[in-house]
């Protein structure tokens, strides 16, 4: 099943550049649980989640150093919203009590499904408790990933005559 795994993978990468809101991770869950019927698909969308881990710190510090250096500009309204979001007690106390009244009404009424998928959830993200097995793994190979598609970028930029130094690219 593992090169099934990869193709399912493969595909689900490729649909990502197509499909809004990474649409391609959940034809990768779809395709492992239709090749790998005794999966689960919780344990398999978390599995697919870790590799978000690095994916995220990446984007969050690129973002940071852009918006620090002036590289780019924050999206207009979103400090200006989370500060008179987070100024305002009744919309704070709000939302603090929607968020206990849901967790309420979900652990009383789903627990034990809920037990359920959270071990196979455990299950997907289990790499993560080894983090030499997951570094060796998955962070090398997605660092390797990460410099291929710098490399396509800066090849595609020259190959339509646009000079651009590795830093843009």
């Amino acid at each position: 099943p593992v090169h099934k795994v990869g193709l399912a993978y493969a595909v689900g990468c490729a649909l990502n550049g197509f499909l809004p809101a990474r649409g391609g991770e959940a034809v990768k869950v779809a395709l492992v649980r239709v090749q790998v019927p005794e999966t689960s698909t919780a344990a398999v969308a978390s599995s697919c989640s870790v590799v978000l881990v690095l994916d995220s710190l990446v984007g969050i510090s690129i973002l940071t150093i852009g918006w620090l250096t002036g590289t780019i500009s924050s999206p207009p309204g979103v400090v200006s919203m989370a500060k008179s979001a987070a100024g305002s007690p009744v919309i704070t106390l709000g939302v603090a009590a929607l968020v206990v009244g849901g967790l309420r009404f979900v652990a009383r009424h789903a627990g034990p499904k809920l037990r359920r998928v959270a071990s196979e959830l455990r299950q997907g993200v289990a790499v993560l408790r080894r983090l030499g097995m997951y570094f060796w793994l998955l962070v090398s190979v997605q660092v390797l990933a990460g410099c291929g598609r710098i490399g396509v970028t800066f090849s595609r930029l020259h190959a339509f005559g646009i000079a651009a130094p590795l830093a843009l690219a």
